[in-house]
């Protein structure tokens, strides 16, 4: 994100499907070895907010690779 006089100017980028599935295979992994207690000690007692979110991230990308889809996100 580049920030200018009256605001900013977002960031977009582009990821094929197999950055797709490399993403969903690492998320996979993060939750599978995730330790709930850093989880918890790093974010406050938010361990289910988070695991659920990553969840959330992991099953989407998941339902992308399998049907061979990449994605584009914008930040800003």
């Amino acid at each position: 994100m580049t920030f200018v006089d009256l605001g900013w100017i977002g960031f977009r980028r582009v990821l094929d499907p197999d950055e797709v599935a490399a993403i969903a295979n690492d998320l996979e992994l993060a939750l599978a070895e995730a330790d709930p207690t850093l989880i918890d000690c790093r974010f406050d007692g938010a361990t289910d907010y988070v695991r659920s979110y990553m969840t959330a991230a992991r099953d989407f990308t998941r339902s992308l690779a399998t049907r061979g889809e990449g994605l584009v996100y914008l930040i800003g």
